[in-house]
């Protein structure tokens, strides 16, 4: 309808032909009207067609802009609304800049819109007004797209603009400002491209909240995509990072993750309604439902019924328990107890399809507000009525895909008022076509048909609403069929038409009677010509046995004379069987005698084989037992041999390690005893004190000698870490030590199985000597111990920079009483432990040196398979 103004107060309305108005009347001059059942206006215009007015065809009416006429909406692409408190209806629009139309309940469909022109500080007009929001009675704020922020005097109408400076941190934070909200504490909050901004609207300062204090990173795209206050609660959404509450108390923000959702989930719009339940808009997870206390969620997509999983904007209906939500295919209503989404469109008389996101207001009056890019939609949400359920009616009767028209066939009248068909065997491919006699652009009529008899399940029709069967068995079924109206109600009451599919003459009862008799009287016919043919059978059988009994007779004559022969040749047989028993069992007396002499013979012959046998086991046991024994008393005399050297040196070095510090520690004592001055006696008993400390090391070295000689090897699992700490500890009064870093550098836990005593004086030993030996030249001088597994061995690395040993002394250096080096003051015991240790643990060790380089000592220690 043409010019309709739903919210006027004049009885009349005018119904004109409009060219560029695809709904109005086809022509000005009617013939004939008629009003149905439903309230539907039927009329007829003169040579242009027929016209049908639904008054509930469109439920919605939008505001428009219209080019060329003075007052219109200055643009179509709406962006925000505002109420002050002077009942005007504030519109921003991206493209026309701002306008208001007062009394809006009255007025909002006329066109009487003003518009208020802003300029900039360039004196440009203001076209792109992104968000609206009132302060107070007299002043109104106002977010643009690339101009900042203004404020203006709704009594004067004059303005002050607040714009981004670059390099002044007092000034706005962006100027794209795409949402605007005032708070209790009466300050602006200001949503943009480039952050959230406080304004305190007595000091006219601006605060900034660079990502919401979320994250640090300011190269983060710092959008602010919706900004709602609820009460005392301020709910701010950003582009990255959700969802957050503001804290009042700390000036700060809370992230509220939203279950089910990851980094770049995009709030459009936000809504708390009275039971405390956030509802969100988003841009790809339709309606989100969202408990802040239970920290719960619930999706609503395509799949629930909604529209569109792009929403852009949420309202809540205060009269009722229901959200209205502006999605990229249309509004929907959707009803919180039922979960059911009811969706519409433009064929509803939408402005479109395309909302602008957050672009939604609800006037005091109950007037919901929805901005889009082609206007926007104003409704009382109880008004928006609903359809009615229209009749069913058939409309086409095809047979083999071919279309009938009245008397041709099986349709003896028109299919729409008929509701029996009678069809022919060989009518074994036909389809309905129907449709709901709901005249409403909308088209969201769906079908549904059953057909009793061959199934009783329910199925959906496409869009060309028609079922097609083929191959149906003769009988009698029923065709129902259900359809919804543009609200998706199914009709409670169903089309039925009735389907007789006659049999085949073959399929009748008639032919299956005379089927019948005709096989009966077949079987009575076949069964007389048998019984003939079977006596006469029986006749000749008789006959043919009489003579066969004669020819039997005969036979068994003869049969008598061959007997008797028979008789006397086997009198004969018995006598020679006789005389051959008797020569029989005098060759088997002979042959039972030959096999026990055979049996004898064998068994001595076993018997010599058994005795060779043993005898070449004896011999050849008694030659192992003799390499044995001598094998091992070689082994004997090599080590009484090496024990002989050893011995002769050891006594040799031994008695002269032990001498040296004894005899000096006497000559010492007889000096002593002629000196009267203590400070020299003091530098004597030092002397004593280091030789006898000389002494107790040489007896200490000789005493692990012994033990790692006699005592056998106990292996044992423990941590090296563990025990390589406590060598360090020992070591860490040595005067030595002090200027050398000595550092562990094997892991925790680092568990090895051996000998753990005498590991710890192989360890001891090495370690000691590089502390002794460590280069008093060098700034830095260190000692590492290193552990790892290769192949399943522990390798053990002790590595310094001390002075080194040179190549000429590598191949001795393992020997007793060996020293390499001109200032050693060891016995020369220590390495030639360290390597009987190594060959009692079965380990390897090994030395690499560099004189005056450093020293790395490596010991490789099996260690028992772990399953």
């Amino acid at each position: 309808p043409a010019g309709t103004d739903p919210l006027q107060e004049h009885p009349f309305r005018l119904f004109v032909h409009e060219e560029a108005e695809p709904n109005s009347l086809l022509g000005n001059s009617l013939k004939a009207a008629l009003l149905d059942s439903h309230d539907r206006l039927w009329t007829g215009s003169y040579f242009a067609g027929i016209n049908v007015y639904d008054k509930n065809a469109f439920k919605f009416f939008p505001v428009t802009s219209r080019a060329g006429v003075n007052g219109s909406l200055p643009d179509d692409n709406v962006f925000s609304f505002e109420y002050d408190l002077q009942d005007n209806l504030w519109i921003g629009t991206d493209g026309g800049g701002l306008a208001f139309i007062h009394n809006p309940a009255k007025n909002l469909y006329r066109n009487l819109y003003q518009k208020v022109e802003l300029l900039s500080a360039s004196h440009r007009p203001v076209k792109k007004i992104k968000s609206l929001k009132r302060q107070g009675k007299n002043s109104l704020w106002i977010g643009t797209w690339g101009e900042g922020l203004f404020r203006l005097d709704l009594t004067t109408r004059r303005y002050t603009q607040f714009k981004n400076i670059p390099g002044d941190s007092k000034t706005l934070c962006g100027n794209e400002v795409m949402h605007l909200e005032v708070d209790s504490l009466n300050n602006l909050w200001i949503g943009t491209f480039s952050g959230l901004d406080k304004l305190n609207l007595s000091t006219l300062q601006f605060k900034h909240y660079p990502n919401l204090n979320f994250v640090e990173d300011s190269h983060q795209v710092d959008q602010i995509t919706a900004i709602h206050r609820h009460g005392a609660r301020l709910w701010i959404a950003h582009e990255v990072f959700g969802l957050f509450n503001y804290d009042y108390t700390s000036d700060s923000f809370h992230h509220m993750p939203i279950p089910g959702t990851k980094d770049g989930f995009t709030i459009t719009s936000i809504y708390h309604d009275p039971s405390g339940t956030l509802w969100l808009g988003s841009h790809d997870h339709g309606l989100v439902r969202y408990d802040p206390q239970l920290k719960e969620t619930t999706f609503f997509d395509e799949q629930n019924g909604l529209a569109n999983t792009i929403v852009n904007a949420v309202l809540g209906d205060v009269n009722s328990n229901r959200l209205w939500v502006s999605t990229n295919s249309g509004l929907s209503e959707f009803n919180k107890e039922t979960q059911a989404f009811t969706n519409y469109n433009h064929a509803d008389g939408l402005q479109g399809t395309q909302y602008n996101p957050g672009c939604a207001y609800y006037l005091e009056d109950s007037l919901m507000l929805f901005g889009g890019t082609k206007g926007f939609d104003a409704f009382n949400p109880e008004n928006i009525g609903r359809s009615d359920i229209f009749p069913i009616v058939f409309t086409r009767f095809r047979l083999n895909n071919t279309e009938l028209s009245v008397g041709k066939g099986p349709l003896s009248k028109n299919i729409i008022v008929s509701d029996t068909l009678i069809l022919n065997y060989d009518h074994n491919a036909f389809s309905l076509e129907f449709a709901m006699l709901e005249f409403n652009p909308a088209r969201r009529n769906q079908y549904r048909f059953q057909m009793k008899g061959f199934s009783d399940e329910w199925s959906m029709s496409q869009s060309d609403r028609k079922a097609t069967f083929t191959n149906l068995d003769p009988g009698t079924y029923r065709l129902n069929v259900q359809a919804t109206n543009s609200d998706q109600v199914w009709s409670p009451a169903t089309r039925t038409m009735v389907i007789i599919i006659l049999p085949a003459w073959w399929q009748t009862t008639a032919f299956k009677v005379v089927l019948g008799l005709l096989l009966i009287m077949i079987t009575y016919a076949g069964y007389s010509l048998r019984l003939r043919y079977l006596l006469a059978s029986k006749a000749n059988l008789e006959l043919q046995v009489k003579e066969r009994t004669t020819e039997v007779q005969k036979v068994n004559l003869e049969l008598a004379s061959q007997l008797e022969k028979i008789s006397y040749q086997n009198k004969l047989l018995e006598e020679s069987h006789e005389h051959i028993a008797e020569k029989n069992s005098e060759i088997q007396a002979q042959n039972e005698e030959l096999i026990a002499q055979h049996d004898q013979i064998t068994e001595q012959r076993e018997k010599l084989e058994h005795s060779q046998r043993q005898l070449r086991e004896i011999n050849e046991n008694l030659e192992h037992l003799v390499r044995e024994r001598t094998r091992t008393l070689e082994e004997t005399i090599s080590k009484l041999d090496k024990t002989v050297a050893e011995l002769d040196r050891f006594v040799y070095s031994a008695s002269h390690d032990l001498s040296a510090p004894l005899k000096s520690v006497v000559g010492l004592v007889n000096i002593a005893r002629r000196e009267k001055d203590h400070t020299v006696l003091q530098q004597y008993y030092d002397y004593i004190e280091r030789s006898i400390t000389k002494l107790d090391k040489v007896i200490k070295s000789l005493v692990e000698f012994a033990r790692n000689s006699h005592q056998p090897v106990s292996v044992e699992q423990f941590d090296l870490r563990e025990l390589v700490m406590e060598i360090i500890q020992e070591f860490s009064f040595w005067p030595e030590a002090q200027s050398v870093q000595c550092v562990c550098l094997i892991e925790p836990e680092f568990i090895i199985i051996t000998d753990r005593p005498r590991l710890n004086v192989a360890l001891h030993n090495i370690i000691g000597n590089s502390l002794k030996y460590s280069d008093k030249h060098k700034e830095q001088s260190f000692i590492r111990i290193a552990a790892s597994r290769d192949e399943g061995d522990c390798v053990i690395t002790i590595e310094d920079n001390g002075i080194g040993i040179k190549a000429e002394h590598h191949s001795r250096i393992f020997d007793m009483y060996y020293r390499a080096s001109d200032i050693s003051k060891g016995s020369g015991l220590g390495l030639f432990i360290v390597k009987e240790i190594a060959l009692k643990l079965n380990a390897t060790l090994d030395m690499q040196s560099e004189f005056g380089v450093g020293t790395t000592f490596t010991l490789r220690i099996r260690q028992p398979h772990q399953r």
